[in-house]
C-alpha cells in the first residue's frame, strides 16, 4: 500500500523491472546522500580559517575581561620555619617577669618565638643577613620576607618584566622591646616596611 502511496504502478512491474527500479532508487538514495556528506565536508573544510578565527576572536574578548593576574601575599610561618637571624619586636616593655623569662630562654630562637608571639611579638629579619652589602655594611636594618604568588587564568602567556621591591614607608620604630639579636649583630635604627 505505502509502495503504491510513493511509486505509483510500482506493484504493476514485471519482477526484473521492479528490481531496476528498486536498484535505481537505492542507488540514488546512495548517491545523494554521498553526495550531502561530500558537500558538507567541503563546506567545512573552505569555512574552517574563518570559523577557527572567529572562535579565537571570541575566545581573546572572554579572557580579557579576566583580570591579568591575581596576586596573593602569604607571611612567612616562622611557626614552621624561623629565619637564621631575626629580632622580636614588641611595641610594649616586657614586665620584669616576662624579662626574667625571656633572659632564661638563652638565646634559644624557637623558644623565644614561642614565648613572644602571645604577647604581640613580630618577627623581623636582620637584613644584612638576608642580603650583605659588598661593602660589610653590616647595620641595614631590618626586612619582613613574604611569598608573593602572580596567577593567571588566561589562556595566554603572562610576562612580567622589571619587577622591584619598593619601600612602602620609613618610620619610626613602635617597637618598644627587641629580643637580643643573634651574633652580636646590631639593632635596626629605624623600622622599615617593605612591598
Amino acid at each position: 500500500m505505502l509502495a503504491d502511496e510513493r511509486l505509483p504502478g510500482f506493484r504493476g512491474l514485471p519482477p526484473k523491472q521492479r528490481a531496476v527500479y528498486a536498484t535505481v532508487a537505492a542507488v540514488i538514495l546512495v548517491v545523494g546522500a554521498l553526495f550531502a556528506y561530500q558537500a558538507n565536508f567541503l563546506l567545512d573544510r573552505s569555512t574552517a580559517t574563518d570559523r577557527a578565527r572567529s572562535d579565537k576572536q571570541a575566545q581573546e574578548a572572554v579572557d580579557r575581561e579576566q583580570p591579568a593576574f591575581v596576586s596573593t601575599v602569604t607571611p612567612l610561618d616562622y611557626d614552621r620555619d624561623l629565619p637564621e637571624a631575626f629580632r622580636v619586636l614588641l611595641d610594649r616593655p616586657l614586665t620584669e617577669g616576662e624579662q626574667a623569662t625571656l633572659t632564661a630562654l638563652n638565646g634559644d630562637a624557637s623558644r623565644v618565638w614561642e614565648f613572644m608571639k602571645p604577647l604581640g611579638g613580630r618577627v623581623v629579619e636582620i637584613a644584612s643577613y638576608v642580603a650583605p652589602f659588598e661593602d660589610g655594611n653590616e647595620n641595614r636594618g631590618g626586612a619582613q620576607t613574604f611569598d608573593l604568588n602572580l596567577n593567571s587564568d588566561r589562556v595566554a602567556g603572562l610576562t612580567i618584566n622589571n619587577m622591584v621591591a619598593v619601600k612602602d614607608s620609613c618610620h619610626a620604630p613602635t617597637a618598644q622591646t627587641s629580643s637580643p639579636s643573634p651574633r652580636g649583630v646590631p639593632s635596626p635604627g629605624r623600622a622599615c616596611c617593605g612591598t
